[in-house]
């Protein structure tokens, strides 16, 4: 009997061995190492219009982008003919020429700088636009855009200081930018939109 007890018992521990070596350790698991080891960066692909989809959506009268009931243009500034503004796409400036609207952009009620950016983004992107980018432009570009600057200031916002967003609106024989920003007064924001010559 006491031989069969210990013959049991070391039949037991084999078996409970067995077990525990069949199942996985997070250390033996590839997938868990895929998951654990930090992703490569990806280089900047860098901005490309030609890899923007045209699009053939209706866009109604200039400046096409509609706000909303719930935000106004402040100002009532001339459209520039013939002109040009800066655009941020992530590392550089694109500086289209052409048509160019620019306000202050006041809301009704509390501001939001986000809810204001993402009823920007929802009636570019009904338009068939893009978001190009979304981020703060570094403070030491600002040079380049002095004289543009001071020609449409209030379209630029708190620039370099609060997040400015770009899109594009490619069509087959024109491009429209919308650009942005915040200002510093918690209870409003710039925007630009531009609208390059149309290609006959």
């Amino acid at each position: 009997m006491y031989h069969k007890t210990i013959i049991l018992t070391i039949t037991a521990a084999l078996a409970l061995s067995a077990c525990n070596s069949s199942e996985k350790k997070p250390g033996d698991d590839s997938s868990a190492i895929m998951q654990a080891t930090p992703e490569t960066p990806a280089a900047p692909a860098g901005f490309n219009l030609e890899q923007i989809p045209v699009s053939d959506k209706p866009l109604g009268t200039f400046p096409y982008v509609q706000l909303g009931k719930s935000y106004s243009n402040y100002e009532k500034n001339p459209v520039a003919m013939a002109d040009s503004a800066y655009f941020w796409v992530g590392d550089h400036f694109e500086v289209p020429k052409g048509s160019v609207f620019f306000s202050r952009v006041k809301g009704e009620g509390s501001w939001n700088d986000e809810a204001f950016i993402a009823a920007v983004t929802d009636s570019v992107i009904a338009l068939g636009g893009v978001k190009v980018h979304e981020g703060k432009v570094p403070d030491s570009r600002l040079t380049e855009i002095e004289q543009n600057r001071m020609r449409f200031n209030s379209g630029y916002g708190f620039i370099a200081y609060k997040p400015t967003t770009t899109y594009v609106i490619r069509r087959a024989d024109k491009t429209i930018w919308v650009q942005a920003t915040p200002t510093d007064d918690g209870a409003s924001a710039g925007w630009l939109v531009l609208e390059t010559a149309a290609v006959k």
